[in-house]
């Protein structure tokens, strides 16, 4: 693990994926990149500890690696932020002041998305999210390359956010994830894509189409991680 983390981690998600047991959980017990300074914290019942006593959960999306202003919609749908003001300092106290407002701006956008959903119309929702898209692209625009870079290769296509993996999570997590038909959501979806004027047409990206037939036959072979 230690040695090849990248390696270790795919591998404890394929086997999750594919609801296979292993003992692979057991090797965090005595990795030093994660037991690093709390070797003397680690009480001596633990010793005779493996990996039946490890619980690891495998997610979507590592929050840190997001934009905080404009973060996946679905962690924004419940918080108990408000509920933990209380107990902090007045600094923390404010930010997460700030955070809560946030969220209750997100809140009229989350609402107008599942409303779409439950009478099964996303043509609306699809817009909105298109057109939202586009608003902070245009008010955060990739920066210009130094004189240095130019004569390096050419950079990557911008990273956006599919609107369709937005739409569906806020779903899966607002409507429960045992409750949605996955195949009737993305019949509506296409159905919805299909009516878009040539202006929104224009400002779907690859990844906002609905997944091809390969990767729905996956979801039914593989175990479906949790949001």
């Amino acid at each position: 693990m230690d040695s090849h983390p990248i390696i270790f981690w795919n591998l404890l998600w394929y086997f999750e994926r594919i609801a296979v047991r292993s003992h692979l959980s057991g090797l965090c017990l005595q990795a030093k990149s994660i037991n690093k300074d709390k070797a003397d914290a680690i009480h001596p019942s633990w010793k005779s500890a493996d990996h039946r006593n490890v619980y690891i959960k495998c997610r979507w999306d590592n929050e840190r690696l997001h934009d905080t202003r404009d973060p996946p919609l679905y962690t924004q749908w419940s918080s108990d932020a408000e509920s933990e003001v209380e107990h902090i300092e007045d600094g923390a106290k404010r930010l997460l002041e700030l955070c809560a407002k946030q969220k209750t701006e997100y809140r009229t956008l989350m609402e107008h998305i599942i409303s779409g959903v439950q009478t099964n119309d996303l043509l609306q929702p699809i817009k909105t999210m298109l057109s939202r898209r586009e608003t902070l692209l245009s008010k955060d625009p990739p920066s210009s390359p130094s004189k240095q870079q130019a004569h390096q290769s050419e950079s990557p296509p911008e990273a956006v956010r599919s609107v369709y993996r937005d739409i569906l999570f806020l779903t899966l997590v607002a409507l429960g994830q045992d409750l949605i038909d996955l195949s009737a959501f993305d019949r509506e979806y296409k159905k919805a894509c299909d009516k878009l004027p040539g202006k929104f047409a224009d400002m779907m990206r690859p990844c906002d189409k609905c997944p091809q037939a390969p990767t729905q036959l996956c979801r039914k072979l593989f175990r479906e991680l949790k949001l």
